[in-house]
């Protein structure tokens, strides 16, 4: 394929504004291989009005248009469908927001890609003056204050954080806080079991608070230890009352901008310790790393660290943490009428979904969805919904 864009861009080069079929009869193919390439290579050529075809090294500037509605990280990775990669991008990047209404897993996807692009010198824009409402929501949520000092906001960033001047204020939201390797007063960690008690009743935080506690001090401890990079981690929080619908939804994301961890997983298997597991798991593949992350997720014990004893449980006591959550009965003792949770796990350019039925994983249990733009790090996503 690298010949093939190599071929178009020379073409391009020499003879710009071509639409897909003058492209292919240059280069003496189908039509429809060209075009099939032209479509999935967007970071590399861009399409005009008039479906004329450059080489994006001429544009100046590249534009993510997010339409009116509400916006989950689902939605949201699919307005970024046509850039495989964005850090690739020679021009500027602006993110148009347009009456959207972002939901937290969204608004942190957006937070992390945007201070990795702002960290390796690309040009951001995010644009919210058509949606002020959402605006003041990610002043509020503490957004604008973990941004990367170098991405431009449209209308200007508030001076005063309106997260700081309300913290500690609502009984249903953590805003974004940095998880910090050296961070260990867990001052904001402890602020989310307080935000579950207020949200909870006080037969819900004897049967649901200690399992949260237990997974998210798991999983902070564990961006703590491994995910190194120049930005810091972060964590926030939202419980939705859907009152109409008599539910309570729980969303709550923990992130880091490092290797990601299929990468720190395979890295540590490397080592002598680990030399059956690596037999084991084999290649670089998805099949294998879907093995790979249920068996660190059930047995935990892989850890980069010297001391093997020492480290690697923390994914295991938060996927044992959860799954206790999930069990028919915690629906029984909280006499609901439902549960449904599911933790999603986005890394580099995919995603590993699974719903929690059972305390051990199976690897047929993980759903894994490619071709997603590239995100470096890891991003846990916990969806908890209570129907009573």
């Amino acid at each position: 394929m690298d010949d093939l864009q190599n071929l178009i861009f020379n073409v391009l080069s020499k003879h710009p504004n071509l639409k897909g079929r003058e492209i292919a009869k240059k280069l003496g193919l189908e039509k429809q291989v060209v075009n099939s390439f032209l479509a999935k290579n967007k970071n590399k050529f861009y399409m005009d009005e008039n479906y004329q075809w450059n080489n994006n090294i001429n544009k100046t500037e590249f534009v993510v248009e997010f339409q009116k509605g509400w916006v989950d990280a689902e939605i949201f990775e699919r307005n970024l469908v046509e850039y495989n990669n964005l850090f690739e991008l020679n021009g500027k990047i602006r993110f148009v927001f347009s009456e959207t209404r972002l939901l937290l897993d969204a608004i942190m996807r957006l937070l992390c890609l945007s201070n990795q692009l702002g960290q390796q010198g690309r040009l951001i824009c995010l644009d919210f003056r058509s949606c002020i409402n959402t605006f003041g929501y990610l002043d509020r949520l503490g957004f604008f204050k973990h941004l990367h000092d170098s991405v431009q906001v449209l209308p200007e960033k508030p001076k005063a954080s309106l997260a700081e001047k309300y913290s500690k204020n609502s009984e249903n939201l953590i805003e974004v806080f940095p998880i910090c390797p050296k961070d260990i007063d867990n001052g904001d960690v402890l602020r989310i079991s307080d935000v579950f008690k207020k949200s909870f009743c006080e037969h819900e935080i004897q049967i649901l608070l200690p399992k949260l506690q237990m997974f998210v001090a798991s999983l902070i401890d564990n961006v703590r230890q491994h995910g190194q990079s120049e930005l810091v981690g972060y964590s926030a929080l939202q419980i939705y009352n859907l009152i109409g619908q008599n539910q309570k939804k729980i969303v709550l994301v923990i992130a880091d901008n490092g290797a990601g961890l299929i990468s720190t997983l395979r890295h540590a298997l490397t080592y002598d310790r680990y030399r059956d597991l690596a037999l084991l798991f084999g290649e670089n593949s998805i099949e294998n790393n879907k093995s790979l992350l249920a068996h660190a997720l059930n047995n935990g014990g892989i850890t980069q660290k010297e001391d093997e004893n020492r480290g690697g449980l923390g994914l295991n006591e938060a996927h044992l943490a959860i799954a206790k959550i999930s069990k028919q009965e915690t629906v029984d003792q909280l006499e609901i009428k439902n549960i449904d949770v599911n933790v999603s796990i986005r890394l580099d350019d995919c995603l590993y979904n699974f719903p929690y039925k059972y305390n051990q994983l199976k690897t047929c249990d993980l759903v894994h969805k490619a071709q997603f733009t590239k995100i470096y790090g890891t991003q846990f996503i916990l969806t908890i919904l209570l129907t009573k």
